[in-house]
């Protein structure tokens, strides 16, 4: 399973004007330096734990079916935007073969009983999940623990 960034936040859940009170920084030279430091707190906690803080859009890649269920790599899930078979175009899976589970962790891609999954149409990464992951598009959606763990890049990033 390969997970692709399709596009990334459209804003980070800490303002360059935040970390520089913080830090009690006057210097507006430093602007850039406290933007990459946000993003790479940002890049951090969500390599490390998985979780999505700011809206994003995803592909994942897979061989094949693992089974009945597919855990997602991304938390958490706002919606599914396809299924597709890859090979020769595109080709969408029958959302009714098909339910989902983005309340749970990890969320997943349940198959219906009865139904069965689709061949796929190419050996390597055959199957493509698009999805929106993220707690929402402003900072204000996520969770204060998680954009205080950005807003302290020292102590995140040692």
């Amino acid at each position: 399973m390969i997970s692709v960034l399709q596009q990334g936040p459209s804003e980070e859940p800490v303002t360059v004007a935040e970390l520089r009170q913080d830090l009690r920084l006057d210097d507006a030279r430093d602007e850039p330096l406290l933007a990459s430091l946000v993003t790479s707190a940002r890049l951090l906690i969500e390599a490390q734990t998985g979780v999505r803080l700011i809206t994003q859009n995803w592909e994942v890649l897979m061989d094949d079916w693992p089974g009945d269920q597919i855990a997602l790599p991304h938390w958490p899930v706002q919606e599914i935007a396809s299924l597709s078979l890859l090979g020769g175009g595109r080709h969408a899976v029958d959302a009714a073969l098909y339910e989902t589970a983005l309340d749970v962790r990890p969320p997943r891609l349940l198959l219906k009983p009865g139904a069965s999954w689709p061949r796929p149409r190419r050996a390597a990464l055959g199957i493509a999940i698009a999805l929106v992951a993220g707690f929402g598009a402003s900072a204000t959606d996520v969770p204060s623990d998680l954009r205080q763990a950005v807003r302290c890049p020292g102590g995140a990033l040692v």
